[in-house]
């Protein structure tokens, strides 16, 4: 996830906005910079400190979740009577 706003420098940069999701395609040989996929499919170098790691969500830690049911089990959980 990028964290600043990076405008790139050269042709070899992936441009990108705070907020917007990347996918780190490969590590470089120079620890500071990442090879990185936008939404849109283009390809470029990123600096590795202007991104964080997403924070992964666990499906089982929410309330909502049941796991793999049966219909007339949720059935019962969405109409209790």
């Amino acid at each position: 996830v990028g964290q600043y706003v990076f405008p790139g420098r050269s042709k070899d940069d992936l441009p990108f906005q705070r907020g917007d999701l990347l996918v780190i395609v490969k590590p470089t040989s120079d620890p500071n910079w990442f090879r990185a996929r936008n939404q849109f499919g283009r390809e470029g170098m990123i600096p590795a400190n202007y991104v964080k790691p997403r924070q992964v969500v666990t499906l089982h830690a929410m309330p909502w979740y049941h796991g793999k049911i049966s219909r007339q089990e949720a059935e019962k959980l969405l109409n209790p009577r």
